[in-house]
């Protein structure tokens, strides 16, 4: 198979897959010569064949996010040069996914690839921090749902616990922190308005 058929079942593949949001190849229309379908090269040596953005579900919420996406096609048998690899190093640097691919399974398999490697390697304190905000947004909730001020006052108790036990960060959001003040002021049974 020669590399402009590994490319377009690539770029087919992403599509079919509907994860594809945009994607080009990196030949630029050569002026007057582009009604006939010519393009000159790009004036950046290593330039990925296909560039675009994907959509991946987001670890920790699930909602698809968009990835910058560098995919240098070659023949099966044949490798990148040292300026594509140099090109798709810097893509991974800055937070894209690049790879290099012969088959659009291979292209598929490691993009997922590095989104669950990315997983892995991703810094605790992220996942902490992420963690510490989802129960505050619990405690929120509770607020906006009317429980009493006894039960919010369990609540919170319970959520601080458990950050202390994990050792994950206790800062309370200061919209959270005014609305506490306010919930917990009130006594069970005591409508507001009334003095």
């Amino acid at each position: 198979m020669r590399e402009s058929e590994v490319q377009k079942s690539i770029q087919a593949a992403l599509a079919i897959r509907g994860r594809l949001v945009k994607i080009s190849t990196t030949g630029i229309p050569d002026g007057t010569r582009a009604r006939e379908g010519r393009f000159r090269a790009n004036p950046t040596p290593g330039v990925a064949d296909l560039l675009g953005v994907l959509r991946f579900p987001c670890p920790v919420c699930r909602v698809p996010i968009g990835r910058f996406v560098a995919v240098e096609c070659k023949a099966p048998g044949r490798g990148p040069s040292p300026k594509q690899v140099e090109f798709l190093g810097a893509m991974r640097r800055e937070g894209g996914l690049a790879v290099v691919a012969d088959s659009a399974e291979r292209a598929i398999s490691a993009l997922e690839g590095q989104v669950a490697e990315e997983l892995e390697l991703r810094p605790i304190q992220d996942r902490r921090a992420r963690i510490s905000v989802l129960m505050w947004e619990l405690v929120s909730r509770a607020i906006s749902a009317g429980l009493e001020p006894r039960e919010l006052a369990s609540l919170v108790d319970v959520v601080d616990r458990l950050l202390e036990l994990f050792e994950l960060p206790k800062e309370r959001p200061e919209s959270l922190e005014a609305a506490l003040a306010v919930r917990q002021k009130r006594k069970p049974g005591r409508k507001e308005g009334k003095d």
